[in-house]
C-alpha cells in the first residue's frame, strides 16, 4: 500500500523517476521478499509513485515557475499538488494492493 508512496518521496526528494527508481528499487524488492509478496508489482508501485512524486517535486515547481513568470508562487502551486499527489498513491496503492491480494497473488 505504501510502495507508491516511497517511490514519490524519493522523487520528491531527486526531481527524478530514475533516481528514485535506483534509491529504492532495491530496498522494495527486499522488503516486498521478506512480507512474501509479489516483487515486482511493489516494484512497480514504485515506479508508479516515483512519476507522481514528480509533481511535487520542489526542483520541477521552481523550474516551471520561472519559466511561466510565476516566481513567488511555488508555495501555492506545492499546495495545490499534495491533494492530487496523495489521491494519485492512494489509488496506486489500492491498486497495487488487489493485484497482490486478490487479482493474482500467487503469479508471481
Amino acid at each position: 500500500m505504501f510502495a507508491s508512496f516511497v517511490g514519490g518521496l524519493g522523487s520528491f526528494i531527486t526531481g527524478s523517476n530514475t533516481v528514485s527508481d535506483l534509491l529504492f528499487a532495491e530496498f522494495q524488492w527486499g522488503v516486498a521478499s521478506q512480507l512474501e509478496l509479489p516483487r515486482q508489482i511493489i516494484v512497480a508501485a514504485q515506479a508508479v509513485g516515483g512519476a507522481m512524486g514528480n509533481m511535487v517535486c520542489i526542483h520541477n515547481i521552481v523550474a516551471v515557475c520561472a519559466v511561466v513568470g510565476l516566481s513567488g508562487m511555488e508555495g501555492q502551486i506545492l499546495k495545490r499538488t499534495v491533494w492530487p499527489f496523495l489521491l494519485y498513491g492512494l489509488v496506486v496503492g489500492i491498486v497495487a494492493s488487489l493485484m497482490s491480494f486478490v487479482f493474482v497473488p500467487h503469479l508471481f
